[in-house]
Protein backbone atom coordinates (compact mmCIF):
# COMPACT_ATOMS: atom_id res chain seq x y z
CA UNK A 1 0.00 0.00 0.00
CA UNK A 2 0.93 3.24 -0.30
CA UNK A 3 3.24 4.57 2.26
CA UNK A 4 1.60 8.28 2.43
CA UNK A 5 -1.36 6.18 4.19
CA UNK A 6 0.77 4.67 6.53
CA UNK A 7 1.18 1.28 4.98
CA UNK A 8 3.99 -0.06 3.01
CA UNK A 9 3.59 -2.41 -0.19
CA UNK A 10 6.13 -5.69 -0.47
CA UNK A 11 6.80 -7.77 -3.91
CA UNK A 12 3.97 -10.57 -5.52
CA UNK A 13 6.50 -13.37 -3.71
CA UNK A 14 7.00 -11.54 -0.43
CA UNK A 15 2.96 -10.98 -0.52
CA UNK A 16 2.39 -14.27 -1.14
CA UNK A 17 4.19 -15.53 1.80
CA UNK A 18 2.66 -13.61 4.01
CA UNK A 19 -0.65 -14.41 2.76
CA UNK A 20 0.19 -18.13 3.08
CA UNK A 21 0.89 -17.81 6.36
CA UNK A 22 -1.93 -15.88 7.76
CA UNK A 23 -3.88 -18.82 5.60
CA UNK A 24 -1.95 -21.79 7.54
CA UNK A 25 -2.68 -19.75 10.90
CA UNK A 26 0.63 -20.31 11.88
CA UNK A 27 2.21 -19.03 15.52
CA UNK A 28 4.92 -17.72 13.67
CA UNK A 29 5.43 -14.49 15.08
CA UNK A 30 7.87 -12.71 12.95
CA UNK A 31 9.15 -13.45 9.58
CA UNK A 32 12.44 -11.72 8.08
CA UNK A 33 12.20 -9.99 4.39
CA UNK A 34 14.88 -7.74 3.60
CA UNK A 35 15.62 -5.62 6.04
CA UNK A 36 12.49 -5.83 7.96
CA UNK A 37 10.62 -8.10 10.91
CA UNK A 38 7.02 -8.96 10.03
CA UNK A 39 5.42 -9.25 13.20
CA UNK A 40 1.90 -11.22 12.42
CA UNK A 41 0.81 -10.91 15.30
CA UNK A 42 0.47 -7.34 15.85
CA UNK A 43 0.25 -6.90 11.82
CA UNK A 44 4.00 -4.24 11.96
CA UNK A 45 6.82 -4.32 10.12
CA UNK A 46 9.96 -3.42 11.98
CA UNK A 47 12.90 -2.31 10.54
CA UNK A 48 16.43 -5.02 11.17
CA UNK A 49 18.53 -1.63 12.16
CA UNK A 50 16.14 0.65 14.14
CA UNK A 51 13.37 -0.96 15.76
CA UNK A 52 11.82 2.37 16.55
CA UNK A 53 10.99 2.41 12.94
CA UNK A 54 7.46 0.79 12.51
CA UNK A 55 5.31 0.68 10.01
CA UNK A 56 1.79 -1.13 10.28
CA UNK A 57 0.93 -3.92 7.43
CA UNK A 58 -1.75 -5.85 6.33
CA UNK A 59 -2.60 -8.51 3.69
CA UNK A 60 -4.00 -8.20 0.59
CA UNK A 61 -3.25 -9.35 -2.49
CA UNK A 62 -1.24 -7.31 -5.48
CA UNK A 63 -3.17 -7.24 -8.48
CA UNK A 64 -0.55 -8.01 -10.60
CA UNK A 65 0.25 -11.40 -8.57
CA UNK A 66 -3.23 -12.28 -9.32
CA UNK A 67 -3.06 -11.75 -12.23
CA UNK A 68 -0.11 -13.68 -13.05
CA UNK A 69 -1.53 -16.69 -11.01
CA UNK A 70 -4.55 -16.54 -13.52
CA UNK A 71 -3.19 -16.61 -16.48
CA UNK A 72 -0.84 -19.36 -15.93
CA UNK A 73 -3.58 -21.40 -14.73
CA UNK A 74 -5.58 -20.18 -17.81
CA UNK A 75 -2.26 -21.23 -20.33
CA UNK A 76 -2.35 -25.11 -18.83
CA UNK A 77 -6.09 -25.32 -20.28
CA UNK A 78 -7.17 -25.15 -24.02
CA UNK A 79 -8.40 -22.18 -24.93
CA UNK A 80 -12.27 -21.92 -23.58
CA UNK A 81 -14.21 -20.90 -26.49
CA UNK A 82 -17.93 -20.67 -26.97
CA UNK A 83 -20.19 -21.04 -30.57
CA UNK A 84 -21.29 -17.41 -29.42
CA UNK A 85 -18.09 -15.61 -30.35
CA UNK A 86 -16.31 -17.71 -32.02
CA UNK A 87 -16.92 -16.53 -35.46
CA UNK A 88 -16.13 -12.74 -34.18
CA UNK A 89 -12.77 -13.92 -32.78
CA UNK A 90 -11.71 -15.79 -35.67
CA UNK A 91 -12.97 -13.20 -38.22
CA UNK A 92 -10.71 -10.95 -35.57
CA UNK A 93 -7.59 -13.28 -36.21
CA UNK A 94 -6.92 -13.94 -32.08
CA UNK A 95 -7.27 -18.00 -32.17
CA UNK A 96 -3.76 -18.02 -33.64
CA UNK A 97 -1.55 -20.05 -31.54
CA UNK A 98 -4.06 -19.98 -28.73
CA UNK A 99 -4.32 -23.98 -27.96
CA UNK A 100 -7.79 -24.07 -28.90
CA UNK A 101 -7.07 -28.23 -29.11
CA UNK A 102 -9.37 -30.39 -31.46
CA UNK A 103 -12.37 -29.44 -28.89
CA UNK A 104 -12.03 -26.02 -29.96
CA UNK A 105 -11.63 -26.93 -33.60
CA UNK A 106 -14.98 -29.19 -33.22
CA UNK A 107 -16.78 -26.00 -32.14
CA UNK A 108 -15.40 -24.12 -34.67
CA UNK A 109 -16.62 -26.82 -37.18
CA UNK A 110 -19.73 -26.76 -36.15
CA UNK A 111 -20.29 -23.27 -36.53
CA UNK A 112 -18.49 -23.34 -40.01
CA UNK A 113 -21.86 -25.54 -40.88
CA UNK A 114 -24.02 -22.68 -40.86
CA UNK A 115 -21.50 -18.98 -40.71
CA UNK A 116 -22.47 -17.67 -44.23
CA UNK A 117 -19.98 -14.48 -43.44
CA UNK A 118 -16.38 -15.76 -42.49
CA UNK A 119 -13.96 -16.03 -45.27
CA UNK A 120 -10.30 -16.42 -43.59
CA UNK A 121 -9.41 -18.42 -40.99
CA UNK A 122 -6.14 -18.95 -39.14
CA UNK A 123 -5.38 -21.54 -36.58
CA UNK A 124 -1.27 -21.78 -36.53
CA UNK A 125 0.02 -23.51 -33.53
CA UNK A 126 -3.52 -24.54 -32.06
CA UNK A 127 -2.95 -28.55 -31.52
CA UNK A 128 -6.14 -29.25 -33.31
CA UNK A 129 -4.66 -32.92 -33.78
CA UNK A 130 -6.05 -35.23 -36.43
CA UNK A 131 -9.72 -34.90 -34.67
CA UNK A 132 -9.62 -31.18 -35.45
CA UNK A 133 -8.89 -31.57 -39.23
CA UNK A 134 -11.39 -34.02 -39.30
CA UNK A 135 -13.57 -32.02 -37.98
CA UNK A 136 -12.84 -28.86 -40.31
CA UNK A 137 -13.13 -31.23 -43.33
CA UNK A 138 -16.44 -32.36 -42.73
CA UNK A 139 -17.60 -28.68 -42.10
CA UNK A 140 -15.72 -27.36 -45.79
CA UNK A 141 -18.40 -29.66 -47.32
CA UNK A 142 -21.05 -27.91 -46.43
CA UNK A 143 -19.63 -24.48 -45.85
CA UNK A 144 -19.87 -21.79 -49.14
CA UNK A 145 -18.01 -19.10 -48.06
CA UNK A 146 -14.69 -19.21 -46.40
CA UNK A 147 -12.01 -19.43 -49.10
CA UNK A 148 -8.40 -19.17 -46.77
CA UNK A 149 -7.62 -21.87 -44.02
CA UNK A 150 -4.44 -21.87 -42.56
CA UNK A 151 -3.79 -24.82 -40.25
CA UNK A 152 0.29 -24.51 -40.24
CA UNK A 153 2.18 -26.47 -36.96
CA UNK A 154 -1.34 -28.50 -36.28
CA UNK A 155 -0.25 -31.94 -35.63
CA UNK A 156 -2.81 -33.00 -38.30
CA UNK A 157 -0.48 -35.96 -40.12
CA UNK A 158 -1.92 -37.84 -43.08
CA UNK A 159 -4.96 -38.79 -41.42
CA UNK A 160 -5.79 -35.34 -41.34
CA UNK A 161 -4.70 -35.01 -44.72
CA UNK A 162 -6.44 -37.19 -46.18
CA UNK A 163 -9.89 -35.89 -44.09
CA UNK A 164 -9.06 -32.32 -45.83
CA UNK A 165 -8.47 -33.89 -49.35
CA UNK A 166 -11.43 -35.49 -49.13
CA UNK A 167 -13.61 -32.78 -47.99
CA UNK A 168 -11.71 -30.32 -51.48
CA UNK A 169 -13.71 -33.19 -53.91
CA UNK A 170 -16.80 -31.30 -53.08
CA UNK A 171 -15.94 -27.88 -51.56
CA UNK A 172 -16.15 -25.02 -54.44
CA UNK A 173 -15.30 -22.05 -52.29
CA UNK A 174 -11.73 -22.86 -50.38
CA UNK A 175 -9.01 -20.89 -52.87
CA UNK A 176 -6.20 -21.11 -49.87
CA UNK A 177 -5.19 -23.92 -47.78
CA UNK A 178 -1.61 -24.18 -45.86
CA UNK A 179 -1.25 -27.18 -44.05
CA UNK A 180 2.71 -27.09 -43.57
CA UNK A 181 4.30 -28.35 -40.63
CA UNK A 182 2.06 -31.09 -40.11
CA UNK A 183 4.16 -33.82 -40.45
CA UNK A 184 2.72 -35.08 -43.72
CA UNK A 185 4.43 -37.64 -45.63
CA UNK A 186 3.78 -39.20 -49.39
CA UNK A 187 0.19 -40.87 -48.38
CA UNK A 188 -1.45 -37.51 -47.63
CA UNK A 189 0.25 -35.97 -50.86
CA UNK A 190 -1.54 -38.67 -52.48
CA UNK A 191 -4.72 -38.07 -51.05
CA UNK A 192 -4.40 -34.39 -51.83
CA UNK A 193 -3.04 -35.31 -55.29
CA UNK A 194 -6.12 -37.17 -55.70
CA UNK A 195 -8.20 -34.24 -54.85
CA UNK A 196 -6.26 -31.90 -56.92
CA UNK A 197 -7.95 -33.47 -60.16
CA UNK A 198 -10.96 -32.65 -59.42
CA UNK A 199 -10.94 -29.76 -57.65
CA UNK A 200 -11.85 -26.31 -59.88
CA UNK A 201 -11.05 -23.61 -57.04
CA UNK A 202 -7.88 -24.00 -55.21
CA UNK A 203 -5.34 -21.84 -56.29
CA UNK A 204 -2.95 -22.08 -53.69
CA UNK A 205 -1.80 -24.53 -51.50
CA UNK A 206 0.99 -25.02 -49.24
CA UNK A 207 2.70 -28.34 -47.83
CA UNK A 208 6.27 -26.80 -46.67
CA UNK A 209 7.78 -28.26 -43.99
CA UNK A 210 6.36 -31.70 -44.40
CA UNK A 211 7.76 -35.40 -45.41
CA UNK A 212 6.40 -35.98 -48.79
CA UNK A 213 9.94 -36.72 -50.59
CA UNK A 214 10.24 -37.75 -54.16
CA UNK A 215 6.81 -40.03 -54.49
CA UNK A 216 4.72 -37.24 -52.90
CA UNK A 217 6.59 -34.97 -55.24
CA UNK A 218 6.05 -37.12 -58.27
CA UNK A 219 2.23 -37.76 -57.06
CA UNK A 220 1.63 -33.38 -57.34
CA UNK A 221 3.29 -33.25 -60.91
CA UNK A 222 0.67 -36.10 -61.64
CA UNK A 223 -2.03 -33.93 -60.36
CA UNK A 224 -0.58 -30.74 -62.20
CA UNK A 225 -0.79 -32.17 -65.10
CA UNK A 226 -4.44 -32.65 -64.45
CA UNK A 227 -5.30 -29.56 -62.31
CA UNK A 228 -5.91 -25.75 -64.17
CA UNK A 229 -6.03 -23.81 -61.39
CA UNK A 230 -3.66 -24.30 -59.18
CA UNK A 231 -1.62 -21.54 -59.40
CA UNK A 232 0.90 -21.11 -56.29
CA UNK A 233 2.32 -24.02 -55.06
CA UNK A 234 4.77 -24.25 -51.87
CA UNK A 235 6.58 -27.54 -51.36
CA UNK A 236 9.76 -25.93 -48.65
CA UNK A 237 11.73 -28.13 -46.87
CA UNK A 238 10.13 -32.00 -47.92
CA UNK A 239 13.78 -33.90 -48.83
CA UNK A 240 12.68 -33.56 -52.68
CA UNK A 241 15.47 -35.01 -54.72
CA UNK A 242 16.27 -34.87 -58.61
CA UNK A 243 14.02 -37.23 -59.08
CA UNK A 244 10.92 -35.01 -57.90
CA UNK A 245 12.29 -31.59 -59.17
CA UNK A 246 12.01 -33.76 -62.60
CA UNK A 247 8.55 -35.29 -61.93
CA UNK A 248 7.82 -31.53 -61.50
CA UNK A 249 9.26 -30.00 -64.48
CA UNK A 250 7.79 -32.71 -66.91
CA UNK A 251 4.46 -31.87 -65.39
CA UNK A 252 5.17 -27.62 -66.28
CA UNK A 253 5.40 -28.70 -69.89
CA UNK A 254 2.03 -29.59 -69.95
CA UNK A 255 0.60 -27.45 -66.74
CA UNK A 256 -0.67 -23.45 -67.85
CA UNK A 257 -1.77 -21.91 -65.07
CA UNK A 258 1.02 -22.51 -62.16
CA UNK A 259 3.09 -19.48 -61.85
CA UNK A 260 4.56 -19.96 -58.27
CA UNK A 261 7.05 -23.21 -57.38
CA UNK A 262 8.34 -23.29 -54.08
CA UNK A 263 11.36 -25.69 -53.82
CA UNK A 264 13.37 -23.77 -51.55
CA UNK A 265 15.43 -26.13 -49.02
CA UNK A 266 14.97 -29.28 -50.61
CA UNK A 267 17.97 -31.40 -52.71
CA UNK A 268 16.92 -30.80 -56.20
CA UNK A 269 20.61 -31.25 -56.94
CA UNK A 270 20.83 -34.70 -54.73
CA UNK A 271 21.39 -38.19 -57.03
CA UNK A 272 18.89 -39.48 -54.82
CA UNK A 273 16.31 -38.68 -51.75
CA UNK A 274 19.07 -39.72 -48.84
CA UNK A 275 17.55 -40.06 -45.28
CA UNK A 276 19.67 -37.53 -44.57
CA UNK A 277 18.21 -34.52 -42.59
CA UNK A 278 18.91 -30.90 -44.15
CA UNK A 279 20.53 -28.90 -41.87
CA UNK A 280 19.70 -24.82 -42.06
CA UNK A 281 22.76 -23.95 -41.06
CA UNK A 282 25.16 -26.60 -42.73
CA UNK A 283 23.14 -27.39 -45.70
CA UNK A 284 23.36 -31.10 -47.11
CA UNK A 285 26.70 -31.61 -46.92
CA UNK A 286 28.13 -35.52 -47.80
CA UNK A 287 25.46 -35.88 -50.31
CA UNK A 288 26.64 -36.86 -53.48
CA UNK A 289 25.12 -34.23 -55.86
CA UNK A 290 24.32 -33.49 -59.55
CA UNK A 291 22.94 -30.88 -61.89
CA UNK A 292 19.76 -33.18 -62.64
CA UNK A 293 17.44 -31.75 -61.14
CA UNK A 294 18.55 -27.92 -61.61
CA UNK A 295 19.23 -29.28 -65.32
CA UNK A 296 15.14 -30.28 -65.87
CA UNK A 297 13.57 -27.42 -64.38
CA UNK A 298 16.16 -25.37 -67.05
CA UNK A 299 14.52 -27.03 -69.92
CA UNK A 300 10.94 -25.85 -68.75
CA UNK A 301 12.30 -22.58 -68.11
CA UNK A 302 12.75 -22.05 -71.89
CA UNK A 303 9.74 -23.28 -73.12
CA UNK A 304 7.17 -22.72 -69.89
CA UNK A 305 5.62 -19.23 -70.21
CA UNK A 306 3.70 -19.20 -67.19
CA UNK A 307 5.70 -19.41 -63.86
CA UNK A 308 7.17 -16.28 -62.61
CA UNK A 309 8.54 -16.98 -59.26
CA UNK A 310 10.76 -20.01 -58.96
CA UNK A 311 12.46 -20.54 -55.37
CA UNK A 312 15.55 -22.41 -55.11
CA UNK A 313 16.66 -21.74 -52.14
CA UNK A 314 19.49 -24.38 -49.94
CA UNK A 315 19.74 -26.81 -52.77
CA UNK A 316 23.29 -27.17 -53.41
CA UNK A 317 22.41 -25.74 -57.20
CA UNK A 318 26.60 -24.82 -57.16
CA UNK A 319 28.25 -23.14 -60.59
CA UNK A 320 27.05 -26.12 -62.83
CA UNK A 321 23.46 -25.30 -61.81
CA UNK A 322 23.48 -21.36 -61.45
CA UNK A 323 25.30 -21.99 -66.16
CA UNK A 324 22.16 -24.00 -66.50
CA UNK A 325 19.48 -21.12 -64.98
CA UNK A 326 21.86 -18.68 -66.89
CA UNK A 327 21.12 -20.50 -69.41
CA UNK A 328 17.25 -20.72 -69.28
CA UNK A 329 17.23 -16.81 -68.39
CA UNK A 330 18.57 -15.89 -71.44
CA UNK A 331 15.32 -17.11 -73.25
CA UNK A 332 12.75 -17.14 -70.75
CA UNK A 333 10.66 -13.92 -71.23
CA UNK A 334 7.91 -14.59 -68.07
CA UNK A 335 10.21 -15.51 -64.72
CA UNK A 336 10.05 -11.73 -62.63
CA UNK A 337 11.63 -13.93 -59.00
CA UNK A 338 14.32 -16.20 -58.68
CA UNK A 339 15.73 -17.19 -55.42
CA UNK A 340 19.26 -18.87 -55.30
CA UNK A 341 19.50 -17.77 -51.69
CA UNK A 342 22.61 -19.69 -50.47
CA UNK A 343 23.24 -22.27 -53.02
CA UNK A 344 27.22 -21.90 -53.48
CA UNK A 345 27.06 -20.87 -57.10
CA UNK A 346 30.46 -18.47 -56.26
CA UNK A 347 31.83 -16.35 -58.67
CA UNK A 348 31.95 -18.32 -61.66
CA UNK A 349 27.89 -18.60 -61.27
CA UNK A 350 27.60 -15.00 -60.73
CA UNK A 351 29.36 -14.38 -64.36
CA UNK A 352 27.06 -16.78 -65.67
CA UNK A 353 23.58 -15.29 -64.42
CA UNK A 354 25.24 -10.87 -64.93
CA UNK A 355 26.04 -12.69 -68.50
CA UNK A 356 22.15 -13.46 -68.80
CA UNK A 357 21.27 -10.23 -67.01
CA UNK A 358 22.52 -8.43 -70.34
CA UNK A 359 20.21 -9.75 -72.37
CA UNK A 360 16.92 -10.52 -69.96
CA UNK A 361 14.07 -8.16 -69.69
CA UNK A 362 11.84 -9.29 -67.10
CA UNK A 363 13.82 -10.67 -64.11
CA UNK A 364 12.95 -7.86 -61.12
CA UNK A 365 14.13 -9.83 -58.01
CA UNK A 366 17.40 -11.61 -57.82
CA UNK A 367 18.40 -13.36 -54.38
CA UNK A 368 21.75 -14.43 -53.96
CA UNK A 369 22.49 -14.15 -50.23
CA UNK A 370 25.15 -16.39 -49.12
CA UNK A 371 26.89 -17.46 -52.28
CA UNK A 372 30.12 -16.99 -51.50
CA UNK A 373 30.55 -14.21 -54.15
CA UNK A 374 33.57 -12.10 -53.83
CA UNK A 375 34.87 -8.37 -54.59
CA UNK A 376 35.51 -9.82 -58.14
CA UNK A 377 32.12 -11.24 -58.66
CA UNK A 378 30.33 -7.81 -57.43
CA UNK A 379 32.81 -6.10 -60.27
CA UNK A 380 31.57 -8.05 -63.03
CA UNK A 381 27.90 -7.86 -61.73
CA UNK A 382 28.05 -3.73 -61.54
CA UNK A 383 28.97 -4.15 -64.89
CA UNK A 384 25.96 -6.00 -66.12
CA UNK A 385 23.81 -3.24 -63.69
CA UNK A 386 25.22 -0.30 -65.72
CA UNK A 387 22.72 -2.41 -68.67
CA UNK A 388 20.19 -4.27 -67.54
CA UNK A 389 17.30 -1.81 -66.34
CA UNK A 390 14.54 -3.98 -65.02
CA UNK A 391 16.19 -5.57 -61.54
CA UNK A 392 14.58 -3.61 -58.98
CA UNK A 393 15.19 -6.39 -55.90
CA UNK A 394 18.63 -7.69 -55.37
CA UNK A 395 20.04 -9.42 -52.10
CA UNK A 396 23.96 -9.64 -51.58
CA UNK A 397 23.93 -10.66 -48.09
CA UNK A 398 26.40 -12.61 -46.42
CA UNK A 399 28.64 -12.68 -49.50
CA UNK A 400 32.68 -12.08 -49.33
CA UNK A 401 32.31 -8.57 -51.06
CA UNK A 402 34.76 -6.26 -49.39
CA UNK A 403 35.60 -2.40 -49.93
CA UNK A 404 37.34 -3.46 -53.06
CA UNK A 405 34.16 -4.46 -54.98
CA UNK A 406 32.02 -2.34 -53.17
CA UNK A 407 32.48 1.19 -54.96
CA UNK A 408 32.17 -0.74 -58.22
CA UNK A 409 28.52 -1.26 -57.33
CA UNK A 410 28.13 1.91 -56.14
CA UNK A 411 29.00 3.32 -59.13
CA UNK A 412 26.59 1.22 -61.52
CA UNK A 413 23.76 1.48 -59.07
CA UNK A 414 24.15 5.24 -59.25
CA UNK A 415 22.90 5.06 -62.76
CA UNK A 416 20.33 3.09 -62.10
CA UNK A 417 18.78 3.56 -58.36
CA UNK A 418 15.51 5.18 -59.61
CA UNK A 419 14.72 1.65 -60.82
CA UNK A 420 16.38 -0.25 -58.55
CA UNK A 421 14.27 -0.13 -55.01
CA UNK A 422 16.00 -2.61 -52.94
CA UNK A 423 19.29 -3.52 -52.54
CA UNK A 424 20.41 -6.20 -49.80
CA UNK A 425 24.72 -6.07 -49.02
CA UNK A 426 26.69 -7.04 -46.15
CA UNK A 427 29.24 -4.08 -46.99
CA UNK A 428 29.74 -1.45 -44.83
CA UNK A 429 30.85 1.05 -47.31
CA UNK A 430 28.10 0.76 -49.81
CA UNK A 431 25.38 1.10 -47.32
CA UNK A 432 27.41 4.61 -46.00
CA UNK A 433 27.59 5.47 -50.16
CA UNK A 434 23.72 4.53 -50.73
CA UNK A 435 22.93 7.43 -47.62
CA UNK A 436 24.65 9.68 -49.68
CA UNK A 437 21.51 10.23 -52.23
CA UNK A 438 18.33 9.75 -52.19
CA UNK A 439 15.71 7.28 -54.34
CA UNK A 440 14.15 8.80 -56.80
Amino acid sequence: MNENEGWTSYSDIESQIIDETFKKNSKTIRVQLDDWWIDLEKLIAISKHDSNKQMPIKPKTIQSQQQRLTQESERKKPYDISSSDIVQQAADGILTGNQISATGAKALANTLKVNQTLTTLDLTYNHISVEGAKALADALKINHTLNTLVLKSNQVFDEGAEALAAALKINQTLITLDIASNHISEDGAQALTNALKVNETLTSLSISCNEICDKGAVALADASEVNQTLTSLELTGNRISAEGAKALADALKINHTLITLDLGINRICAKAAEAIPISPIFGHHGIETSAEGVEALVGVLKINHNLTSLYLQWNEISIKGAEALADALKVNQTLNTLDLWANRIYDNGLVALTDALNVNLTLTTLNLWGNKISEEGAKILAIALKVNHNLTTLNLEKNAISTEGAPALVDALKSIIYLLRSIFVLTKYLAKELELWPMR
